[in-house]
């Protein structure tokens, strides 16, 4: 039997679907109108101002929470009993909100449906049934992937259309979130959001981390690029950092931070790695306007003087130009690490990654990883990407355009 993809799930499952907090985007307005189009009726619930503006009231049987959090849990269970909801849908399962929703969906024999950026960007979103990521109930098992491709020979997946101004529509849209959210707080005086700024502060931060983009990575990171690309730095690992507020540290790893994953790799760097291998760390490109981690790099090396001319910290460089160069990657969770897999170059996971399969990511130390990484199996890979593409995967951004069939 072929597996059905996850849309077409939800729509065989769903009658009278709720749809909570989504992007910053008008993408849940347009999801709602896909499912009304299978005659699906939509409900809506709104946080805040931002999600209102992308959202609006005047769109049918929307409503707003404007109680405090320890509330919803009521709040939900008697909405979603008065509208006889059988499926929720969110944006981000490790939100507040988002998991008192799966508890109360456990609770009630309801369908939970999360949606996330894309396991393979940057032209793909997610969906999946119960949660992403780690919260994900697709096995992490090479035999699960192996079966389930068989069931997917028959079809045949075609190239996604490449989403253009996905980057800058995102940032732009996100500002227009944060500016409806501060100025209707005192409709929602007890929401707080996961990633806090005020809206002249965000400005100032992003205004400010453009600036140092255009003069002062940008022509440092250039320079870099250009002896990658004529192999004059030797052989290097690479190391990309996560946004520093990322669930995918808090929640789906055993660090605290993206500064204490950091200094974890490094010091194995500096006691394990051969000394003609360097290493390349690679700012998060989300992360530019909020974080820097310049000086404890280089306090690092300060301390470790055997390291010095072997780390390279780089925010301006394209992705690509490293896996073709690189010899292996270092990751906590990160969608880099499919990147990577997708260039058959060896990943060593350190987080709680859906990918951190045996037999697609090194299973043994790092310790060992420096001198010995081990390769993905390609065939394992296959059916693992085709699994995902047939399965999980929308072609699309948010903060573009999705492409629902």
């Amino acid at each position: 039997m072929t597996q059905a993809h996850n849309l077409e799930v939800l729509l065989k499952t769903s009658h009278n679907v709720l749809l909570l907090q989504g992007p910053m985007s008008e993408f849940f307005l347009q999801l709602g109108e896909w499912l009304k189009k299978y005659q699906k009726t939509v409900y809506k619930i709104n946080f805040n101002g931002g999600d209102e503006h992308y959202y609006p009231e005047s769109v049918g049987n929307t409503f707003a929470f404007t109680d405090k959090m320890e509330n919803f849990n009521q709040f939900l269970s008697d909405f979603v009993e008065k509208y006889s909801i059988d499926s929720i849908i969110c944006f981000g399962d490790t939100r507040q909100m988002h998991k008192i929703a799966k508890q109360v969906s456990l609770e009630k024999n309801l369908h939970f449906w999360a949606m996330e950026e894309g396991y393979f960007r940057p032209h793909f979103i997610t969906i999946e049934k119960d949660g992403c990521n780690h919260y994900s109930h697709i096995p992490l098992q090479a035999e699960f992937f192996q079966a389930a491709f068989n069931d997917l020979k028959e079809k045949t997946y075609q190239p996604p259309k490449k989403i253009k101004g996905a980057f800058w529509n995102g940032r732009f849209k996100g500002l227009c979130y944060a500016w409806y959210r501060n100025i209707t707080k005192s409709k929602y005086p007890y929401y707080r959001h996961h990633r806090d700024y005020r809206t002249w502060a965000l400005i100032y931060l992003v205004a400010i981390g453009e600036m140092r983009k255009l003069f002062q990575y940008r022509r440092k990171d250039r320079a870099l690029m250009k002896k990658i690309i004529h192999n004059k730095i030797g052989n290097f690992y690479i190391l990309p950092l996560q946004l520093f507020d990322d669930a995918q540290i808090s929640v789906h790893s055993d660090f605290n931070s993206v500064e204490e994953f950091l200094l974890y790799v490094l010091q194995s760097f500096a006691n394990y790695a051969p000394h003609d291998l360097n290493l390349i760390v690679k700012h998060h490109p989300w992360d530019i306007y909020f974080k820097d981690y310049a000086k404890q790099i280089n306090d690092f090396i300060k301390r470790n003087p055997h390291c010095q001319g072997r780390i390279f910290y780089i925010h301006e460089m394209k992705m690509p130009v490293l896996l073709r160069k690189g010899r292996a990657m270092i990751v906590l969770n990160s969608t880099s690490g499919v990147s990577a897999l997708v260039h058959n170059v060896p990943v060593k996971a350190l987080g709680r990654a859906n990918y951190n399969i045996a037999g697609l990511t090194d299973q043994n130390s790092l310790e060992n990883f420096w001198h010995n990484p081990q390769k993905p199996d390609a065939e394992l890979f296959n059916a693992f990407r085709q699994y995902h593409l047939n399965v999980t995967q929308v072609v699309g951004s948010f903060y573009s355009e999705v492409l629902l069939p």
